[in-house]
């Protein structure tokens, strides 16, 4: 089983027939597929609403944090 098998027996799906796209990368606004092809993000998510993915930032943040120790509340 792939990846994205195991995830989409996991997930909530909002619609009888997910688009199945595959991102490679994000930046800002913008998800790039696995072919290259730039989709403009109008969903956005909970983490990246405000500044987008991959904001150099909170990436900076992330980054001084994991420096410094993790923490994971399960």
């Amino acid at each position: 089983m792939n990846q994205r098998s195991l995830f989409l027996q996991h997930v909530g799906q909002t619609s009888p027939a997910p688009l199945a796209l595959s991102f490679a990368s994000a930046e800002g606004c913008i998800l790039w597929d696995e072919s290259g092809r730039p989709f403009i993000d109008l969903i956005s998510g909970i983490s990246v609403c405000n500044v987008g993915h991959r904001h150099p930032a909170v990436v900076q943040a992330i980054k001084d944090q994991a420096d410094k120790y993790l923490h994971l509340l399960v």
